[in-house]
């Protein structure tokens, strides 16, 4: 059973970096006294072409949707998630935005997604040299949880409504590829890296909103998480939760 304090911890991150992101916006966001109107709407409209180092960070969480156990007539299930600690994090490194008219912008970039799937039943996922199997976890003395943690580098290409200081709506499309995973549980710790019958690419479609670079996001994965036949059909990824700076 997780505890109190470890089911804080998505929040109490989420309330620190938006308070560091609020606290240090930039001078040219705020009114100048005594600004002509003409400064303003020179300040009000981005420039044709900007690009971005760290352009935005979404913290939330995750799920797995649609699964198919025809592979497993015994083991139906095993993909359940407590979704609460199954956490997702995913930071823009470097971003290309083109305005085509004030107001609209094409956006290009690159991003490092961080997944982990925290399972609600006492399994771990196991190699069995053609398939993936669940495997009840019966080694561990203090059972805390066991999870999927997987890692991605992705392009996601957007276009986005809307001004960066006040309101804006972005619609998103993304490609993905798996340069990272592991199961893990505890304790003691044990540990299994490179998971194999994972799909390596991940192609996903997302919406966001936002007030002053603060808002809501959701993305879902049309890429199965395993790949045909190595692994329940389906299981495709949910993603939601607060987005900063988009």
């Amino acid at each position: 059973m997780i505890n109190e304090k470890n089911k804080a911890m998505p929040f109490v991150a989420i309330a620190m970096i938006a308070v560091l992101l609020l606290g240090a916006r930039p001078v040219h966001a705020q009114k100048k006294v005594g600004a002509g109107i003409g400064d303003i709407v020179k300040e009000s409209i981005e420039p044709p072409v900007k690009f971005s180092l760290i352009s935005d960070l979404e913290i939330g969480w995750c799920d797995v949707l649609n699964p198919d156990y025809t592979l497993y007539p015994k083991d139906n299930g095993f993909m359940e998630l407590k979704v609460a600690p199954s956490t997702n994090i995913s930071l823009g490194v470097a971003e290309v935005s083109f305005r085509i008219i004030n107001g609209f912008y094409f956006k290009i970039g690159a991003r490092v997604d961080w997944y982990n799937y925290v399972f609600a039943n006492q399994i771990t996922l196991v190699d069995d040299g053609a398939i993936v199997q669940p495997s009840a976890i019966t080694d561990a003395t203090d059972f805390k949880k066991s999870k999927l943690a997987t890692t991605y580098i992705g392009v996601p290409v957007r276009l986005v409504f809307g001004s960066p200081k006040k309101i804006s709506i972005g619609v998103e499309g993304s490609a993905s590829y798996l340069v990272e995973s592991h199961t893990k549980y505890k304790n003691p710790v044990q540990k299994n890296k490179g998971i194999r019958h994972l799909n390596e690419l991940q192609l996903m479609a997302g919406a966001s909103i936002s007030f002053k670079g603060i808002g809501v996001y959701g993305r879902y994965a049309f890429t199965p998480m395993f790949k045909t036949n190595e692994g329940p059909a389906g299981c495709n990824g949910l993603y939601f939760g607060i987005c900063l700076g988009i």
